[in-house]
């Protein structure tokens, strides 16, 4: 699950909250950033937990053009 947030006027507030998949093309919208999940690597010792057992999570992000 990702989450980014911006500022608002009463504080920080959410601009975009899903789960990503890693897809080629896909990329989401988070008010002036454009996000890509580039690749999603979960370790078995990770799965339903927290730990250090070699995931890997990579994500692009840039502004948007528009």
């Amino acid at each position: 699950m990702l989450r980014v947030t911006g500022p608002g006027t009463d504080g920080p507030r959410v601009l975009f909250l899903r789960k990503l998949v890693p897809e080629p093309d896909l990329v989401h919208e988070a008010g002036s950033l454009a996000l890509k999940l580039v690749e999603a690597r979960v370790a078995r010792g990770n799965l339903n937990g927290g730990g250090h057992y070699g995931s890997r999570i990579v994500i692009g992000v840039a502004r948007r053009w528009a």
